[in-house]
């Protein structure tokens, strides 16, 4: 409630949580919103103000309070950074209603092409290892196409897959 208040109300929140490595962290910042991760099936807080916070998980924050201070310039999503993958998807198996269905809280564009689908897909740079992990589980259905950093770090992913000696 207290996060949802200083959304709300656009005041700076002090929040103590406990950092991945179990380290106690204490950060003021400025909360722009909550978000849901679907896949992780958490909550995130969005924040700016402070350069070294840009997300953090609300299950790991153990005190708030909201603390006096300037609301800071507003400059947009100045702290949140998108790239745009393009997957060549195939006909088969409703392969396409599949993935617009597993990706339909991305902003995304399809179109038709003569081997199947191209679906580009907008997401957080953040998110990349986990847009990574949702495109593999798509098998040989969907390739991904562009960028080369994306390709490369699917084949990446393969090869420590590989092995690990399972297949």
């Amino acid at each position: 409630r207290t996060i949802l208040n200083a959304v709300k109300e656009e005041k700076w929140l002090l929040a103590e949580y406990e950092s991945p490595s179990g380290k106690r962290m204490s950060v003021k910042c400025f909360p722009r919103g909550l978000e849901y991760s679907e896949k992780d099936d958490k909550f995130r807080l969005v924040t700016s103000g402070n350069r070294n916070v840009e997300y953090i998980n609300v299950g790991r924050i153990r005190s708030c309070k909201i603390t006096d201070g300037k609301k800071p310039e507003d400059t947009g999503n100045d702290n949140i950074r998108y790239k745009t993958v393009t997957l060549k998807v195939s006909e088969r198996r409703n392969t396409l209603e599949r993935c617009l269905l597993h990706f339909a809280h991305f902003e995304k564009t399809a179109e038709k092409t003569e081997e199947g689908y191209i679906l580009n897909i907008k997401y957080r740079t953040e998110d990349e290892t986990e847009m990574v992990m949702r495109v593999l589980s798509f098998g040989p259905l969907v390739e991904a196409v562009a960028p080369d950093s994306f390709r490369n770090l699917i084949i990446k992913r393969l090869k420590r897959q590989k092995s690990c000696g399972l297949f």
